[in-house]
């Protein structure tokens, strides 16, 4: 039940940022560290890494333009204790064609500079060509009134995924 309520509160949310912006940019990534590291990372030190994103992205340029997010931590034991998350990025501020480089470039600076060389990550906007086959393409740049069914899949696929209890 907690499940099913939390995944609806994220699709309003969703909902919420595509009435206030005609478009955004919907980045998926992954952010985990390096399998050396699976064992002696806690709980308290991905929240320190998240802390160090988040107020670090207020005077970086890769993030001008992030007007939200969703986060999920998980522990998985082929990956350790890892993040889930979904940023939305207004596009006045960045090319919609870069999606796939800009989720890259955040990746990358979890990777060096928020984990100091222990992270690692999943660019999900990477392999859009493989959820568009799949019929499930819910990420990348989305127009609020032309991409119907990419907020669909957005909130049923990718905030769900978000959400699971597994």
């Amino acid at each position: 039940k907690e499940t099913r309520e939390r995944s609806k509160d994220y699709q309003r949310y969703i909902d919420a940022w595509f009435a206030k912006l005609i478009k955004l940019i919907v980045l998926r990534i992954d952010l985990s560290y390096q399998p050396e590291h699976w064992e002696t990372i806690t709980l308290d030190n991905l929240n320190a890494d998240y802390e160090r994103l988040d107020n670090n992205a207020r005077h970086n340029k890769i993030f001008r333009g992030w007007r939200g997010h969703i986060a999920k931590i998980e522990y998985g034991l082929g990956k350790g204790l890892h993040m889930h998350m979904i940023f939305l990025f207004d596009t006045e501020y960045k090319q919609v064609i870069r999606h796939v480089y800009l989720a890259q470039q955040i990746g990358e600076y979890w990777k060096t500079v928020v984990t100091k060389g222990r992270g690692a990550y999943w660019n999900c906007n990477a392999d859009t060509r493989k959820y568009q086959r799949w019929g499930k393409l819910g990420i990348g740049p989305i127009h609020a009134e032309e991409d119907r069914e990419k907020i669909r899949n957005l909130k049923l696929f990718v905030v769900d995924y978000l959400c699971k209890m597994d």
